[in-house]
C-alpha cells in the first residue's frame, strides 16, 4: 500500500503522497518490512522519517487474529503465556499494579490504562497485544477487563500470583518449552512435516529463482500461453507443475515442486490470475507470499 500524508494546519507538513507501493527496506534489520513488522505500537522508519502504528481497523485486527500463525501480537495463546509469566513472577509487580492502573476506580482497566501500566512496569506488551487480550476477553463490548476475570482466565490452575522469584522471561520460556514437550506424537509428526516441507520449498524456490532470471522472456511466454488455455485463464497447482516439469524442465525434484505448489497456491488461492503469478515470483504481491519469502523461509 502507499503512504498518504493528510493535510492538516499548522502542522509543518504537506498532505500528499508520501511513499508510492514499493518494497522498503528495514534499518534496524536490513531486510524488507514484512508484514508482522506493522502492529499497534510500532515504530517503523520510511525514507528516514520515524513513524508509530497508532491504530488500525476492525478489519485488518480480524484478519491478523485469524491468521495469527503469521501475525504474533494477535496470537492470543502465545499473548496469554506471556501474561502468565508476568503474573507468576514476584518481579513484575503487576497484580498490585492492577489496582494501581485503575484510575477511575470501577474495577476494571480500558485499553488506555492497560497499556500505561504495562508501559510503567516496564514489560514487553505492545499495544496490539493489550488490544487481542481485551478483545478476546470482552465479551459484554464494554472494553473492560476486571481484575478478577483477567486474573481467572490468565493464571494456570493451582497457581498464584507473585509465586516464583525468578523474572518473567525464564518462567514464559520454560512454559514454552512444557507446551512443546506436551505435543501428541500426531502434533510433532505434523510439525516436523511443516518445517520439512518450508526447507524443501526454500531449496525449490531458489533453483525456479535462479533459473528464472537467467531466461525471464521464456518462463513469461510458457506460463501465459497454459494460462490462456486453461479453462478459466488462471494457473494452479496443476498448470504450475506442467510448466516447470514438462514445458521448462526445470532441475527441480518432485518434493520440490510438491512444496512449492503448497506455499504457492494456498487454501483459498487455488488459482490466481496470470498477472498475480508473476507479481508472487517477482515478490511484488499483494497477498502475504510470495517467491521470495519462500526462498528465505519466511512462510
Amino acid at each position: 500500500r502507499q503512504m498518504c500524508i493528510r493535510d492538516r494546519r499548522n502542522s509543518g507538513m504537506v498532505g500528499g503522497k508520501f511513499l508510492q507501493r514499493q518494497k522498503v527496506r528495514n534499518p534496524a534489520t536490513g531486510k524488507n518490512y514484512v508484514p508482522s513488522d506493522f502492529f499497534v505500537g510500532a515504530s517503523v522508519v520510511m525514507n528516514s522519517f520515524h513513524f508509530k502504528v497508532l491504530a488500525t481497523d476492525e478489519r485488518s485486527m480480524s484478519y491478523m487474529e485469524q491468521n495469527s500463525s503469521s501475525f504474533p501480537k494477535s496470537n492470543i495463546n502465545s499473548i496469554a503465556h506471556k501474561i502468565q509469566a508476568m503474573l507468576m513472577s514476584s518481579q513484575t509487580g503487576l497484580g498490585d499494579a492492577f489496582y494501581t492502573a485503575d484510575k477511575d476506580g470501577n474495577g476494571a482497566l480500558d485499553y488506555k490504562e492497560m497499556v500505561a501500566m504495562m508501559r510503567d512496569l516496564g514489560l514487553e506488551l505492545s499495544e496490539q497485544e493489550v488490544l487481542t487480550v481485551l478483545r478476546y476477553f470482552d465479551r459484554n463490548g464494554d472494553a473492560y477487563i476486571s481484575y478478577e476475570e483477567f486474573v481467572s482466565r490468565m493464571m494456570p490452575e493451582g497457581s498464584t500470583i507473585g509465586q516464583d522469584d525468578r523474572d518473567w522471561k525464564t518462567i514464559h520460556s520454560e512454559m514454552v518449552n512444557e507446551e512443546h514437550d506436551k505435543l501428541s506424537t500426531h502434533d510433532k509428526v505434523a510439525l516436523q512435516k511443516a518445517k520439512v516441507e518450508t526447507t524443501t520449498a526454500a531449496y525449490g524456490a531458489r533453483a525456479f529463482m535462479e533459473a528464472y532470471n537467467n531466461r525471464r522472456a521464456l518462463f513469461h511466454q510458457e506460463f501465459k500461453f497454459i494460462c490462456d488455455y486453461s479453462w478459466d485463464e488462471k494457473i494452479s497447482e496443476k498448470e504450475f507443475r506442467t510448466c516447470v516439469v514438462d514445458k521448462l524442465h526445470l532441475d527441480l525434484n518432485d518434493a520440490q515442486v510438491d512444496a512449492l505448489c503448497a506455499k504457492l497456491f494456498p487454501s483459498g488461492a487455488r488459482r490466481v490470475t496470470y498477472e498475480e503469478f508473476i507479481r508472487l515470483i517477482n515478490s511484488n504481491s499483494n497477498r502475504d507470499y510470495n517467491l521470495k519469502q519462500i526462498r528465505d523461509r519466511r512462510m
